[in-house]
């Protein structure tokens, strides 16, 4: 006899004076050669304990396979709590993303503000240059002027955002040194070391072009400043493409920008020239 045939039977004997001798609807075994079925109230109560004792052996199943005893195996207890560790310990090596992002960000500000001054300072050189060739009138006016926006530029803008990029990028690495471990990051340090120098060699320039003039041309400085240009599409293409990048195709698209930069230095000149001669 199966379980909840066996409590039907159970209430039966409890409740006799409730069943009444006719067919069973459940489909229960007959008793004495003929079916049984209850009554309304037997009806009511048949399915309050069905649907109850459904709930009880479910609860059962639920405490054997808790109580399995491969569940309880020591080496799987030991194995769990090592995984745990583990895990654990990656989160604490994880950096904090929103320092990271943040960091991220400010590096970013300080990389633009930083590129907007080396631009700005270089064109003052440009104009500069120029000046030395004017009267001396004009020299008088000129000079001062360019030597103080120069000047002004270099302590409010270059400065500053070269310090502050330099900052939030060793930040970063700080927080997540597996940066260092891709190729990318390396190459983009070694870029920034070149333009680390080529800030100071430009604030060196401003410093002796007042005695030096001969050693400058207007090609000079007209070629110095698009090196800013170059190295922000190398260093940008590196901190985009990251791992996926190609170096092969950035060497040859670089080398493609920087001959159409040379043309147009070379056709901008000519004009220039042809201009001069026309007055």
């Amino acid at each position: 006899m199966m379980p909840l045939e066996k409590v039907f039977r159970d209430l039966q004997g409890l409740f006799p004076k409730v069943c009444q001798r006719e067919s069973f609807p459940l489909g229960l075994p007959p008793e004495s050669g003929r079916n049984t079925r209850c009554g309304m109230q037997n009806d009511t109560l048949i399915w309050i304990v069905l649907i109850c004792t459904s709930k009880i052996f479910s609860t059962i199943q639920q405490a054997k396979r808790f109580n399995n005893p491969k569940l309880n195996n020591p080496k799987l207890k030991t194995q769990n709590s090592k995984l745990k560790t583990q895990n654990s310990k990656l989160k604490t090596q994880q950096p904090n993303l929103v320092t990271l992002y943040l960091l991220k960000t400010l590096h970013i500000i300080g990389f633009v503000a930083w590129f907007g001054g080396l631009f700005y300072f270089v064109r003052i050189l440009v104009y500069h240059q120029e000046a030395m060739g004017k009267d001396a009138a004009t020299k008088a006016v000129l000079i001062p002027q360019y030597q103080l926006m120069e000047g002004r530029v270099r302590k409010i803008i270059m400065n500053p955002a070269m310090i502050f990029t330099w900052i939030c990028g060793l930040g970063m690495l700080a927080l997540n040194p597996a940066y260092l471990q891709q190729t990318w990051m390396p190459v983009k340090l070694f870029f920034l070391v070149l333009l680390t120098g080529y800030h100071f060699y430009c604030a060196k320039i401003s410093d002796t072009i007042d005695t030096r003039p001969e050693k400058y041309t207007d090609l000079t400085f007209r070629i110095l400043n698009e090196i800013p240009t170059v190295l922000l599409a190398i260093i940008a293409s590196l901190a985009v493409f990251r791992t996926a990048i190609n170096y092969y195709y950035l060497a040859g698209g670089i080398t493609v920008f920087v001959g159409l930069i040379a043309w147009g230095i070379l056709a901008y000149r000519k004009r220039r020239a042809k201009e001069e001669l026309l007055k």
